[in-house]
């Protein structure tokens, strides 16, 4: 696991996945972002009782570090 931070925007890239070409992948931490109160951090979570402009700022930042347009993102929905 190789983890590196861009503006503010800590993420993690497993190396087992490097092979694919064409194929971007991270997963982030929690460090940076814009939300406060109890979502303090880089919340990604839409639906989570953060404010929805925080979140979707937030996605902003990530693809700015990452160098990627937002339109093209691709996310998973996480259930515990």
């Amino acid at each position: 696991m190789i983890e590196k931070s861009i503006d503010g925007v800590t993420f993690l890239v497993f190396e087992k996945l490097l092979p694919f070409d064409g194929l971007m992948h991270t997963v982030t931490t929690r460090s940076g972002g814009v939300s406060s109160g109890a979502y303090r951090s880089l919340n990604l979570g839409l639906g989570t009782g953060d404010e929805d402009e925080n979140v979707i700022k937030n996605y902003g930042l990530v693809s700015r570090a990452l160098g990627f347009e937002l339109s093209l993102l691709a996310a998973a929905k996480q259930v515990h």
